[in-house]
């Protein structure tokens, strides 16, 4: 056990006294900082994939109050996004209104370049929430270590690449991240309180939570749990939480759900949703059975369930679709559904060392207060159930591995937790505060170096973002925001053209000015020979990295189609090197006729006769040579 010498024990009781005070000045700094970079990410960048069908979603909400657009995705964030949107009198196409992506797909196709400006409003109206769960770690730390543990965790949320990437975006991820640590911190408060308006905010912020992302369905077993906890666990004072309104608070939160989906649907029976009747079906046999079982199974499929149809209807879809076993992309390998590990590989690899870092700084100090018995462990495990529920609930969707984004929810409460570490400060000495601030600034100065392009964000043991794709791809990576890069550079070199591109996201090219042609097909030799493969031609082009690494989705072509790929047809340019690239997610090519030939033949493919057109430049790519040499 490591003794604190009268010194230190009056430093740290000072630390520990009145975190309003001392440093306060700096919340409203770092996070009148954080809300103008994820406002010039949110101008600079074009629309990702979700983001059109969100803001289609948010619209059909407010419209007619209507779910069916995006049911996948609880209404609340897409509803604000949509409000400013709304003002601006968008036009709207409800033809495909079944197909969430079509749907938005058909939004930005609507509004042609004005989609852009559009997604821009949406995404400064959900900079809020990024900055609730700021000032949720930032008081969260500070009531449990002091206030320089308040602002350490404050500044890793604010510079966080993973917030300040998806935090200045129209999607749920970062809103679901920080209402949920805000609807866990008011459930602390009421616990240590006791008191029935502690109860009303805490139940109002569960149903905050539901009506954000599906992921925090899981509060509603494990607050009843870390409530036996804390009652078992003791040092709650002269509160006693009483059950009777811990069920007040549960029955809150459904019943907010039932609000946000205007009660439209709601107590429908077990039997009303195909997926959860096949499924009692499947455990308890089938209810036209005599005997014991088809009797529980009836009765479980009349019960009503309180909570809207959209509500279920959706939860249900994202289950069934996370349970088929997708192509998962790690590392270069595709593979069928995913892997234990997929998280825990991505947080890895695109959080700052310097923040993994405190967090190993942060176990160190929390080993030697429990050991001291400094903090009871119904504080450790309010921050840290939370986070780790988040993960394996992700994780058992094994089928579908493609966005280490799910696993955000999980972040601000390690967040709130590594900002013990600078209590660690006053306890262990000069080396251990040293080791503190080189992490802090590190972790600060890599991902500003990274800035604006915090999606693609690798950290340095990854190679950074110039080799985040040999990791992940999708919106790890490349998720369509680099297109106004890209648009500026086709303007900046006119020499190259024609210019062919294959782009990976939501807005066709052309929308923003690109003059382009499609990028001809290519077969890999162990795929065989495929119907619709040109092969590599010589020529100017401008390919997504998602692509390039063999995803197969829906790519906007030059006649302003969509086409579903079925094949990796664009694998062919990982042979080559860039010349350029726009953003880091869109590589650019110069590709020569002996270059295309010699792809050809390595792609088993007859040679060309002659050249489509002039070539403009002398060849500057080796095809025998790795575009990472």
């Amino acid at each position: 056990m490591i003794e604190m010498s009268s010194t230190e024990a009056a430093a740290f009781k000072r630390q520990a006294i009145a975190p309003r005070q001392r440093g306060a000045w700096l919340v409203p700094v770092i996070m009148a900082l954080h809300a103008g970079l994820l406002g010039w990410s949110a101008l600079v960048h074009s629309p990702t994939w979700d983001e059109p069908m969100h803001l289609a979603g948010g619209l059909r909400h407010l419209q007619f109050g209507q779910f069916d657009i995006d049911r996948g995705n609880p209404p609340l964030v897409a509803s604000v996004a949509a409000l400013p949107v709304l003002a601006a009198r968008p036009v709207t196409d409800w033809t495909h209104a079944e197909n969430p992506y079509i749907a938005g797909t058909d939004f930005a196709e609507a509004n042609g370049e004005r989609i852009v400006w559009l997604t821009v409003l949406g995404r400064l109206a959900c900079i809020a929430f990024s900055l609730l769960g700021a000032l949720i770690c930032y008081r969260w730390a500070a009531e449990l270590y002091g206030p320089g543990a308040g602002i350490t965790a404050l500044c890793l949320w604010c510079f966080c690449p993973l917030i300040l990437g998806h935090g200045a975006l129209v999607t749920a991820d970062v809103a679901a991240s920080s209402i949920g640590i805000a609807a866990c911190y008011l459930f602390r408060r009421w616990l240590k309180s006791g008191t029935m308006t502690g109860a009303l905010a805490a139940g109002m912020f569960l149903a905050a939570a539901e009506v954000t992302k599906y992921v925090w369905v899981i509060l509603y077993p494990l607050w009843p749990i870390l409530w036996l906890v804390w009652i078992l666990t003791g040092r709650q004072g002269n509160a006693r939480p009483s059950l009777g309104q811990l069920v007040f608070i549960l029955a809150l939160g459904i019943y907010g759900t039932n609000v946000a989906y205007l009660f439209v649907g709601s107590l429908e029976p077990v039997n009303a949703y195909p997926y959860l009747s096949q499924t009692v079906t499947t455990y308890l046999g089938s209810p036209e059975r005599s005997n014991f079982s088809g009797a529980l199974a009836r009765c479980v499929l009349a019960v009503p369930i309180p909570l809207p149809w959209d509500y279920v209807k959706g939860a249900c879809e994202v289950t069934e679709l996370f349970q088929f076993q997708h192509q998962c992309y790690l590392r270069g390998r595709w593979q069928e559904g995913g892997w234990w590990y997929y998280y825990l590989y991505g947080l890895g690899a695109k959080m700052p060392l310097g923040a993994l870092g405190l967090l190993a700084l942060t176990i160190v100090a929390a080993v030697q207060k429990i050991r001291r018995g400094d903090v009871p462990l119904g504080e450790h495990a309010l921050l840290l159930v939370p986070p780790a529920a988040v993960l394996l609930f992700v994780t058992t969707l094994s089928g579908c591995h493609h966005h280490v984004r799910y696993a955000l929810p999980a972040v601000p409460f390690l967040v709130a937790y590594s900002g013990q570490a600078a209590e660690g400060c006053f306890r262990f000495g000069k080396t251990f505060t040293m080791v503190f601030c080189v992490c802090l600034v590190a972790s600060v100065a890599s991902s500003l170096a990274a800035y604006p392009h915090s999606i693609s964000y690798f950290n340095e043991l990854a190679g950074g973002p110039s080799r985040g794709d040999e990791h992940l791809v999708d919106s790890n990576f490349d998720w369509g925001q680099d297109l106004l890069y890209l648009k500026r550079w086709h303007d900046e070199h006119p020499e190259a053209r024609p210019f062919h591109v294959a782009y990976f996201g939501p807005v066709n090219p052309a929308t923003v000015g690109i003059a382009f042609d499609d990028v001809p097909k290519g077969a890999a030799p162990e795929a065989g020979k495929q119907p619709h493969a040109r092969g590599p031609e010589p020529g100017w082009y401008a390919v997504s990295t998602s692509w390039a690494h063999g995803y197969m989705w829906r790519l906007p072509a030059s006649d302003g189609s969509f086409e579903m790929l079925d094949r990796r047809y664009f694998e062919y340019f990982l042979r080559l090197r860039p010349v350029a690239r726009a953003g880091y997610s869109i590589f650019i090519y110069h590709v020569s006729r002996d270059e295309a030939n010699s792809l050809r033949r390595e792609l088993q493919l007859p040679p060309l006769e002659e050249l489509p057109f002039a070539e403009t430049s002398a060849p500057l790519s080796s095809p025998s040579r790795s575009r990472r040499s």
